[in-house]
């Protein structure tokens, strides 16, 4: 018995140690569309003279590597390699550092990476079964997006983008680096109009594979993060 209550002692010991030199950041990323939260089969007024709309059907994506740095000397990193971000399910990424630590800027992967994507299919976020994978060939499914695009002259235009691919010139792997306070909470929007802004739905409704169209289209998503302010609704850095 005595045994028992030392063990537990000492499990308590470890653990409050392990607490006092741990610090959970919360990374929220909010899916906008003309600063408006693009929340899944809403319909949002981008252009009310046209009347056109937009409305998002899924949206699922895969973020790596969360790096933290101050002032572009790396002091701490992600030990989840990958996490899968599902606007109808979880938009915040809980990541445990150093508590002692300073930040002013983090670094992040956009999709899977090429090593990650030789390793097969795997488990938790990169399980199969959450519908982001295509083949060992092909590898995982780096972003997601579905909806359609639709005005008052026309007929309602609905559009898929599956983008990935890692091996060679396929590949549409991006490091996105944006400038944060050093705080517990931050906050990053997603502009999905500035990437839908970038081409038109009708000459490219749908990307499913892996190829030049999917490594530029990606080159674009990456650009569309930004930070937001704590309290202010709107954005306000990136950096290059």
């Amino acid at each position: 018995m005595k045994k028992f209550i030392i063990t537990l002692l000492l499990l308590n010991i470890c653990f409050s140690a392990f607490s006092q030199d741990a610090r959970v950041i919360t990374v929220s990323f909010i899916p906008t569309i003309n600063e408006s939260i693009a929340e899944i089969n809403k319909e949002i007024v981008i252009d009310s003279s046209k009347n056109i709309k937009v409305g998002i059907t899924k949206l699922k994506f895969y973020l790596s590597h969360f790096c933290f740095y101050k002032d572009g000397q790396l002091v701490s990193q992600d030990k989840t390699d990958v996490h899968l971000i599902d606007a109808e399910n979880e938009l915040t990424i809980k990541i445990s550092i150093k508590k002692d630590i300073e930040f002013n800027s983090i670094k992040f992967g956009l999709g899977v990476d090429s090593t990650t994507n030789v390793s097969g299919a795997l488990d938790g976020d990169l399980d199969p079964l959450k519908g982001m994978y295509w083949t060992w060939q092909s590898g995982y499914v780096n972003f997601k997006l579905e909806g359609n695009i639709q005005n008052s002259t026309s007929e309602e235009n609905k559009f898929e983008y599956h983008l990935g691919g890692y091996l060679g010139k396929n590949n549409s792997y991006n490091t996105i680096a944006l400038g944060v306070e050093n705080s517990d909470t931050i906050k990053v929007s997603l502009d999905l109009d500035k990437f839908l802004s970038n081409w038109y739905v009708a000459a490219y409704p749908n990307i499913m594979s892996p190829g030049k169209i999917a490594v530029d289209f990606s080159k674009i998503l990456s650009t569309c993060f930004r930070l937001r302010n704590e309290h202010e609704n709107f954005i306000i850095r990136q950096l290059n």
